[in-house]
């Protein structure tokens, strides 16, 4: 007779419980929660003045294109209902004079941001036990990555529109093809 393998699934239970005891103690002594918190708080609080600049954007590119160069596309993703509601909206930013408006919050933006990555530092130097920079140089830092990350953002959206818009011009779907053979 052979004895059941009750002690080797116990052993590996205990070394799981150990390991999630000693995971849960280190994030209560690098405050990892209020960090998250804190973190997460810079980050949502920059979406605010990042909307400011992407309404901005939009009225700016209403204003030159016209509404119905804009609402073309948005209305094959739109509900039906939705549409004189976003109609309007895009006429309000395109009308809208906020040019005082964006450069703050641009400013915003930046700042907010880089507040996020700022306090990520800080916590990840502290858990490590790094050196720590000096705040104008971890500002900096955060900064540039957020100018980074922007920049990184909008050449993926650049790259998105061009790449549906060429799949769009060569359209090869049995209702293109109708309306062309006409």
């Amino acid at each position: 007779m052979t004895a059941p393998a009750f002690p080797a699934r116990k052993a590996r239970g205990d070394r799981a419980l150990k390991l999630a005891q000693r995971f849960a103690r280190g994030l209560l002594a690098h405050n990892a929660f209020e960090a998250a918190a804190s973190i997460a708080f810079w980050f949502f609080l920059s979406l605010m003045p990042l909307l400011v600049l992407v309404g901005f954007l939009i009225g700016q590119v209403a204003r030159t294109r016209g509404v119905d160069a804009l609402l073309a596309p948005l209305l094959e993703v739109v509900p039906g209902t939705a549409e004189a509601l976003v109609r309007s909206e895009l006429e309000r930013l395109a009308g809208g004079s906020a040019s005082s408006i964006a450069p703050l919050g641009v400013v915003g933006f930046l700042w907010t941001a880089s507040s996020g990555l700022h306090n990520l530092m800080d916590v990840f130097e502290i858990a490590v036990r790094a050196p720590r920079r000096s705040w104008l140089k971890q500002r900096a830092i955060a900064l540039g990555w957020v100018a980074l990350g922007l920049a990184a953002a909008c050449i993926i959206a650049w790259l998105l529109v061009t790449i549906d818009s060429a799949f769009h011009l060569y359209d090869p779907s049995p209702a293109s093809v109708a309306s062309s053979s006409r």
